[in-house]
């Protein structure tokens, strides 16, 4: 990895991966306009808030609200909740948040109030760059042409689900939108002639077998992602960890 400084902001480079990391709200919000597919971070010396958090969104044009739980989410262990990846201790995949979402958002923000004790729970990246300069045009065709179901939830209930391609156009950028764990695939609704299913079998075993980016958040830092070109998810949790994230994402 190489690192360099340039103005107020400190930059963590590896191929296809550019992390700008700064120690104060005004360079987080320019480092952020600047760099809109980067790993952006803001280092603090206590966690933000969520009041706190909400008004770092709203600085960069607002806040994303669909679940019912609120705008900012606390994501933590918590074996009470059944079949959900983030809140138990295995690793988390590599995805996409709100890939259940016509428009998935763009990027969202992660507030770490606390770290896992053995420092477990590192942040894992893939960018989209990654995923197409390996993938076979079979791959790529399938990816962008096929419908796929992708769901809110994996009790049966189709509700808010969404149904359309895995690689997409917006903006006039190619963008990203994926889930795949052991307990979900995206499922083929219409392949319109290419091999759907082989595709998501390629990619979910591309992400599983490739070597992902990682940074180890502290506590007290605020990590914007860009969603839709860069996957995220986590290594696995040590027992009963205490690792606190609040998420917010960015309209």
């Amino acid at each position: 990895m190489s690192i360099f400084n340039l103005g107020r902001s400190q930059f963590y480079a590896e191929p296809g991966l550019i992390a700008v990391v700064v120690e104060d709200l005004p360079a987080f919000l320019e480092a952020a306009e600047r760099h809109p597919r980067s790993l952006v971070v803001l280092r603090a010396d206590a966690p933000a808030s969520s009041v706190e958090l909400r008004r770092y969104c709203l600085a960069l044009g607002g806040v994303l609200q669909f679940e019912d739980s609120g705008e900012v989410r606390s994501v933590k262990y918590d074996p009470s909740i059944p079949n959900s990846t983030a809140m138990s201790l295995n690793a988390l995949p590599l995805h996409t948040d709100g890939s259940f979402l016509e428009r998935p958002p763009a990027r969202f923000m992660l507030s770490f109030s606390a770290k896992d004790p053995d420092a477990r729970g590192v942040s894992t990246f893939m960018p989209i760059a990654r995923i197409l300069a390996a993938a076979p045009a079979w791959v790529l065709e399938a990816l962008l042409t096929a419908d796929y179901l992708f769901v809110r939830s994996y009790d049966g209930d189709l509700t808010d689900s969404y149904v359309g391609p895995v690689l997409y156009r917006n903006d006039s950028a190619l963008r990203i939108r994926w889930r795949s764990d052991d307990i979900w695939r995206p499922k083929v609704v219409e392949p319109r002639g290419t091999d759907a299913e082989g595709a998501v079998d390629w990619l979910h075993d591309f992400l599983c077998n490739s070597q992902a980016f990682t940074y180890a958040a502290e506590a007290g830092e605020t990590l914007l992602v860009p969603n839709t070109v860069m996957l995220h998810g986590r290594t696995s949790l040590s027992p009963d960890s205490s690792r606190e994230v609040l998420r917010v994402w960015v309209a």
